[in-house]
């Protein structure tokens, strides 16, 4: 609940105390003025200052406010000089109420500070009374400190977390939920949420009337972001697992089959699904059991025999000539891979390099459209293809006028650009996927070229020893079958931990796909729709009220299910309604969300300002049946600014003033002598 008690504006000139001091109530409120320059936008920018939200006017702190807060005043027909000035708000949310204070002007205090009085404007000398000062600016939506932050708890909203342009999750502010339903006078009757200041939140006006109207889909969607975060996250796990198997096997020869690259919904654990293969150091394959057991078998017969040197020569020399042999093949295989990764480096570079350009180039046309849309604004002729002297049409490119092919536009050669990007980003990370296989294999032929050198030398050694010596090539056979046992099992067992991480993995991508299936398609729950379908239905009728009748007829209008604008026919109903008719469509939408919002319990925070709404001359009629039906609102507060501008609408004022309504009639100006200030009263 949101409602607005008494406002009071001080400002202490070098001849007295000047300014007014209003009370409000619950439904319709007028602030009345005989004349259009008497400073009831004044007052109604007060409002919004002392609230922090200026920027739906347009403007930042102190700047907003107009001269009778800053600079000077006229009273009787006399300037006097504005020294200092505060406003002050009581405002209540139906459990406490408290007085907002700000300064407009004051020696040493800067307008972004805010002092909190929890108690009503009367006592906030009391010494009972606590007081709390708070900042307004960078943070002041999260932090304890924050005027914002202190605001949304106090009128107990509780808003929600968003998607920002930039992809991450904010607050939706304060200052945007407001512009829904603070129309002020300058460019508020331009169209819906005219006021709403940019604050880098997506789709602004969707999350606002989403909020406003407590639909779910505002949660859907921000179900839909963390699922696609936690999707992402499970992929970029399963590929770190998987690099670090194919790591693992390519550091023993080895190649593993069998394990999906992508994450998927398994049934069983993989280690029942995946295969090992092993490459000896002559290059033949092997399935992982039956070479662990060679190996083995091997081991054992080595074991069994003696390990000196024999009449064996002749094997000696036949294995050291095969050794040799494969050293020979196995170098080449090195060399011609490391020319492979070699030439790719060079790519890579040239990849680089090209990305560069590339990212530039988009850059400077980004850039250079931003000029011409600048250009076209300010009918500067080289942005408009004329020449600036001769004002002749000139083309935008380099070309011969001889060269049939029409060049493409700054837009089209952007969208070429990012196209080439995005495919030189794939064929750079492909490579460099393909370098990182080539690197492992070099690395894994050159162990395997190591241990054959050792066993070389051994067998050198060997041919060199006198009979009855130990047989240094049987043992180095021996330590690197057993090198090679240990470190296979080490690998599989490594290898089956990792895979055990990717079952668990794939059991939180399935709890993932569960709550992704559980996100209506559209977004819409049933009840979101049923609250759509009414919203349309009040916004209908109350067009229907207000006259509406421009070139559609009313049974082609409807509330879009994408923007939840009005729509006709899939087109902005504004572009085909005429200026008296986009106010009355801004009337009818306004009071509709808020109907709407009371009868579904939405977060509606119950309050409107409406600032001059009787724009573009619309007729007395209309007027009234829109202020008759602000009368009818339950549950909420209307304050409504005007000039009395024609008899019929005195007249209706001094009627409704009779019948009860609260009517603040602003005789000449708004500001007026003041006895006292509140401090001293």
């Amino acid at each position: 609940m949101f409602r607005v008690l008494r406002l009071r504006v001080e400002s202490e000139t070098e001849q007295g105390l000047f300014g007014f001091d209003y009370t409000f109530r619950t439904g319709l409120n007028f602030i009345a003025s005989f004349e259009n320059t008497s400073g009831k936008s004044s007052v109604l920018i007060a409002l919004y200052y002392a609230l922090g939200l200026e920027e739906l006017i347009g403007a930042k702190g102190s700047t907003v406010l107009t001269p009778v807060y800053k600079i000077d005043l006229t009273y009787n027909n006399e300037e006097h000089i504005v020294l200092q000035s505060e406003i002050y708000l009581e405002l209540t949310n139906g459990i406490e109420t408290i007085t907002i204070s700000r300064v407009g002007k004051k020696e040493g205090i800067s307008d972004n500070l805010v002092s909190v009085y929890h108690s009503s404007m009367n006592d906030i000398d009391s010494p009972k009374t606590e007081q709390y000062d708070y900042y307004l600016g960078i943070n002041s939506t999260k932090n304890k400190d924050g005027f914002h932050n202190f605001l949304e708890k106090f009128l107990n909203i509780e808003l929600p977390l968003v998607v920002s342009n930039d992809g991450n999750e904010r607050k939706l502010y304060l200052q945007l939920l407001f512009a829904a339903m603070f129309i002020e006078q300058k460019r508020g009757w331009s169209d819906l949420f005219s006021g709403l200041p940019y604050l880098g939140i997506k789709e602004p006006k969707q999350r606002v009337v989403e909020f406003i109207l407590n639909m779910q889909v505002i949660n859907n969607e921000r179900k839909r972001k963390l699922v696609q975060i936690e999707k992402t996250s499970i992929v970029n796990k399963w590929k770190v697992l998987i690099d670090e198997i194919f790591v693992l096997a390519n550091r023993e020869n080895c190649t593993v089959y069998g394990i999906p690259n992508y994450p998927q919904v398994l049934s069983e654990k993989l280690d029942k699904k995946y295969s090992i293969t092993v490459i000896d150091l002559f290059g033949v394959i092997h399935e992982f059991d039956d070479f662990v057991k060679q190996s083995e078998f091997l081991l054992d017969k080595s074991n069994s025999v003696e390990l000196i040197v024999g009449d064996n020569f002749e094997e000696l020399n036949k294995e050291l000539s095969g050794i040799e042999n494969d050293i020979d093949v196995i170098e080449k295989e090195i060399t011609d891979v490391e020319s492979t990764y070699n030439r790719n480096n060079v790519t890579l570079s040239i990849l680089k390099e090209n990305l560069e350009v590339i990212s530039n180039d988009i850059i400077n046309n980004k850039d250079a459209m931003k000029l011409a849309k600048l250009g076209s604004e300010l009918e500067i002729n080289t942005y408009n293809n004329k020449c600036p002297v001769c004002n002749q049409h000139i083309n935008d490119s380099l070309l011969t006028i001889d060269i049939i092919e029409t060049p493409m536009t700054l837009e089209e050669n952007i969208r070429h650009l990012e196209s080439q990007k995005a495919l030189f980003s794939y064929s750079l990370n492909s490579i460099k996927g393909k370098q990182n296989e080539l690197r492992s294999y070099i690395n894994a032929k050159n162990d395997g070229l190591y241990e054959l050198r050792r066993l070389a030398i051994s067998i050198r050694s060997d041919l060199r020893s006198i009979k009855s010596s130990l047989s240094e090539t049987e043992i180095r056979k021996k330590i690197i079958l057993e090198n090679k046992i240990s470190n296979l099992a080490k690998m599989k067992s490594e290898i089956e931990r990792k895979l055990d991480l990717l079952y668990k993995a794939s059991e939180e991508w399935r709890d993932v796909l569960i709550q992704e299936e559980k996100i209506p398609k559209d977004g819409f729950t049933s009840r979101d729709q049923l609250v759509l379908k009414d919203f349309t239905k009040n916004f209908l009728r109350n067009l229907e009220k207000y006259k509406y009748k421009s070139k559609f007829v009313l049974t082609d209008i409807s509330i879009s299910r994408q923007t939840y604008l009005p729509v006709a026919k899939d087109f902005d109903v504004k572009f085909s309604s005429s200026a008296s008719d986009n106010i009355r469509s801004i009337w009818a939408y306004t009071v509709a969300l808020l109907n709407t919002s009371i009868a579904y319990n939405g977060n509606h925070p119950g309050v409107l300002i409406f600032d001059e709404p009787a724009q573009h001359s619309i007729v007395f009629e209309d007027l009234n049946a829109f202020y008759s039906d602000l009368m009818k609102v339950d549950n909420a507060q209307v304050i409504v600014g005007l000039t009395m501008n024609s008899e019929e609408l005195k007249d209706q004022m001094f009627e409704y003033n009779r019948a009860g309504v609260n009517v603040i009639f602003i005789q000449k100006k708004s500001f007026e002598r003041l006895e006292k200030s509140i401090h001293s009263a």
